[in-house]
């Protein structure tokens, strides 16, 4: 599923420490499923000592 692979990867990035990872339903904010048409990627953690967070529309079909 795409929140694997997403885990997956910041899990590679020694330097990054995870506070949430998550991929929603953009409709309701929900954890998105394989039926969600609209997805997005949350993402914060630390980077020495930096505080970062972002998001990104996902275009993964329909993985969740």
């Amino acid at each position: 599923s795409a929140q694997r692979t997403l885990d997956e990867v910041l899990g590679q990035e020694n330097a990054f420490t995870k506070d949430y990872a998550v991929i929603i339903d953009e409709k309701d904010f929900s954890i998105a499923t394989q039926t969600s048409q609209k997805k997005r990627g949350l993402v914060a953690g630390w980077i020495n000592g930096t505080r970062l967070i972002d998001n990104m529309t996902m275009n993964a079909g329909n993985q969740s």
